[in-house]
């Protein structure tokens, strides 16, 4: 005789379970019993399973586009192609809102802080602008004193280190980053030596010579 009830204390089952009938009988058979002696427990019991639950948006059912047959996930009554067929896009014909620069919401006169405290200016001209359009201020102020564009390896130094007092009386240019970091390790070690002023006093000499 086939058994209906549950697997664990043969109790019949409440409506909606299908082996067992509780919590209880539930952790027995799922944790104190390996897959063999489930197997076994079933095979002496001769136990037929209670019918499964069948919902609408149950896995084993397989849903289709109700215009294309294609299939698609659950909860969908169309594919992506049959439910936007016949939408009109409403930015067709219309133009673009400029949302950068100076019209954008968060416009600051063209001049900003970042993070590590230099200033920066809004150049978007500038063959060495960032992504957002933006150059660094003390560049900036020694391009137009000595009339060019800097290179990349070229490096700008603040005199008194305040990185927003880009005077040009309070800046530096350098050849390379190996330049500039000499120049801070003798600052380091020896303090402002006779040698460091005058290598800052005379900074701009040979520019003003040529110009």
């Amino acid at each position: 005789m086939e058994n209906k009830g549950c697997i664990i204390c043969d109790v019949e089952l409440p409506k909606g379970r299908r082996m067992t009938c509780s919590k209880k009988c539930a952790r027995e058979y799922g944790y104190n019993l390996d897959s063999n002696r489930r197997r076994k427990l079933r095979e002496e019991k001769k136990f037929v399973p209670g019918p499964r639950k069948i919902t609408k948006n149950s896995r084993g059912i397989q849903h289709y586009c109700i215009d294309c047959g294609k299939k698609i996930s659950r909860g969908s009554e169309r594919c992506i192609s049959c439910g936007t067929k016949g939408r009109r896009v409403w930015n067709i014909g219309r133009k673009s809102i400029e949302t950068s620069g100076e019209k954008s919401v968060h416009w600051k006169g063209g001049k900003i802080k970042h993070s590590d405290g230099y200033i920066l200016i809004y150049s978007p001209n500038h063959p060495n602008k960032n992504k957002s359009g933006y150059v660094l201020e003390h560049r900036l102020v020694v391009e137009k004193y000595i009339g060019r564009f800097l290179t990349e390896k070229e490096v700008v130094h603040h005199i008194d280190e305040n990185k927003q007092n880009n005077k040009i009386e309070n800046l530096m240019l350098f050849n390379g980053h190996k330049d500039h970091g000499k120049f801070h390790v003798k600052i380091r070690q020896f303090g402002l030596t006779n040698p460091i002023l005058r290598q800052i006093e005379n900074r701009w000499k040979k520019h003003d010579e040529e110009g």
